[in-house]
């Protein structure tokens, strides 16, 4: 099952809190983000250009040089076998601060593989714009190993929302072998590999869009009845949604599937386990907290 491409980008806005970024796939030529690589390209320049106006992160990296004097941490066996002494010299380990760091090298080349694919001209030169405000930054062999090792604090959320973007773009890439050059595939539900990413998008979309309910996320509940020594080897239940209003009160379960329906002898149906898990919670819920609206469940 294929996403429009628009759709796709408001549901990672939701789900990585980037909201400010919604206005994008709103203006008047919305209509015009058909690709993957002209919608994502665009983002990608936008927020990388803000990063290089506000200053790339940078870290220490160390170098080794032959230097005048000295400089940093001298490599005694390096100077000795150089015979940089006879010259008024010793090689030395420098650290420099640098941008030229893994996070700021998987943007570089996430960008060098959009100016290698066919993109809209406007949208080409936005990237390749954004390309040279970045500077000299070593280009990196992409791979989801090279994204995992990133590490990033609590308030980089800016650069966390553009590596997932990158991370998109590198797992619905497309290499033409002849020419070289990289297009990319329409998104796909298999291509988040992240089935929480989906529940964080319900929960913050209910969260911001509606004031009837109040929404609380991986509420833990109780089996009704069941006590006793055994009681404690019973999984408990973590509903993914409870949202509750002084009239109704209903339990939200997400689900993450390419094809949500299973199909029976020619005919689909909706899968039996979820529809019991389902059933498990609100009788639960209805068992322990009877006082109230009679509870509700919702799949999605």
């Amino acid at each position: 099952m294929s996403i429009p491409v628009r759709n796709f980008y408001y549901l990672l806005c939701y789900a990585w809190r980037e909201l400010d970024e919604r206005g994008l796939a709103e203006r008047g030529d919305a209509g015009e983000f058909q690709r993957t690589g002209d919608l994502f390209g665009t983002v990608l320049a936008r927020g990388v250009m803000r990063l290089t106006r506000r200053g790339l992160d940078r870290d220490y990296r160390a170098r080794t040089e032959r230097v005048q004097g000295i400089r940093g941490r001298i490599d005694f066996a390096a100077t000795l076998r150089t015979q940089a002494l006879l010259h008024g010299r010793t090689v030395c380990e420098v650290d420099d601060l640098s941008p030229d760091v893994l996070k700021n090298r998987i943007l570089a080349t996430t960008l060098d593989l959009l100016l290698a694919s066919e993109l809209r001209s406007d949208v080409r030169d936005a990237v390749h714009l954004a390309r040279d405000r970045m500077g000299r930054i070593t280009p990196v062999a992409l791979s989801e190993g090279v994204f995992t090792r990133v590490r990033l604090g609590q308030d980089r959320r800016q650069y966390r929302f553009l590596l997932e973007v990158a991370r998109l773009l590198y797992r619905t890439r497309l290499v033409d072998e002849g020419r070289g050059a990289s297009t990319f595939r329409e998104i796909s539900l298999g291509d988040l590999k992240e089935w929480q990413l989906f529940e964080r998008f319900a929960h913050r979309f209910f969260e911001l869009e509606q004031r009837a309910f109040q929404v609380r996320a991986q509420t833990r509940l109780a089996w009704a009845g069941l006590a006793g020594p055994g009681a404690d080897a019973v999984q408990g239940m973590h509903p993914d949604l409870v949202l509750e209003s002084p009239t109704r009160r209903i339990v939200l379960d997400t689900k993450y599937y390419t094809r949500p329906l299973t199909e029976r002898y020619g005919v689909e149906k909706v899968r039996a386990g979820n529809l019991y898990q389902l059933f498990a919670y609100v009788t639960n819920l209805q068992a322990t907290h009877p006082d109230g609206p009679r509870w509700e469940g919702v799949l999605l």
